[in-house]
């Protein structure tokens, strides 16, 4: 009996391993995730107000808004999210983005503009590997934002990079120094949204006093967390 407890204990050590190991990279994920949010949202609090979602533009030409391409002055409006302009007065939504187009709106017409973005990861720092071939972390990437080299204290911006699939290729005299990459993957993914509230904070269509803001985390395939921040009209 004593030999047969011992094999199925010893039966039983590789599926522990591979559990744990698999907890192991959810747990990673998650603070990778509450990580982002959290400082997302320390920017969020940082940004102007009439700077973030929904938005109130002002149509200076008579163009055709592309998603993904929106004057919003931030990155990662990849399509995902295709934004709507709305009129600010009714708050219903007179012009919506079919196909990824919004279609000519007259010059000097103000709308809001309803979107999401997706921001990227900051803070992965590695050391450049002999070969000048980085793999990231968060793969797949779907965009890299910028690319920054150590210099003691500071960060300088680096050239001369490009991507290969998940793998960032640095120049050569990148080699044996610390980068700091900031970028968007798939496997951590953030999203930042929002709404009016009107003076009750109920949902509004329409400009209001406050506005809340979400920030999504999705992590791992299938974990979820998001954090919310009220922001007040200055």
């Amino acid at each position: 009996m004593i030999g047969i407890a011992i094999l199925a204990i010893i039966a039983a050590i590789p599926i522990s391993f591979r559990n744990g190991f698999g907890w192991l990279n959810r747990e990673t994920d998650y603070r990778w995730a509450l990580r982002n949010a959290r400082w997302t949202l320390e920017e969020l609090k940082r940004a102007p107000f009439d700077t973030l979602p929904p938005r109130v533009v002002t149509v200076d030409q008579h163009v055709q808004f592309q998603a993904g391409a929106v004057d919003v002055s931030v990155r990662g409006l990849d399509g995902r999210d295709l934004p709507v302009a709305r009129d600010p007065a009714s708050g219903w939504p007179t012009w919506s983005s079919t196909a990824g187009v919004i279609p000519v709106l007259p010059r000097g017409k103000r709308v809001v503009l309803d979107y999401a973005y997706y921001p990227s990861d900051r803070g992965e720092a590695h050391t450049v590997p002999s070969t000048g071939r980085l793999p990231l972390d968060n793969a797949p990437v779907t965009r890299i934002d910028a690319v920054w080299l150590a210099r003691g204290d500071s960060l300088d911006p680096l050239s001369g990079w490009k991507l290969s699939g998940s793998e960032l290729v640095l120049p050569s005299s990148a080699v044996g120094r610390v980068v700091r990459v900031d970028y968007a993957g798939e496997r951590v993914r953030s999203r930042v949204s929002g709404r009016f509230l009107d003076e009750r904070l109920q949902p509004i269509d329409h400009p209001g006093p406050f506005k809340l803001l979400r920030v999504e985390e999705s992590y791992g395939g299938t974990g979820r967390l998001a954090l919310t921040l009220l922001r007040a009209a200055p």
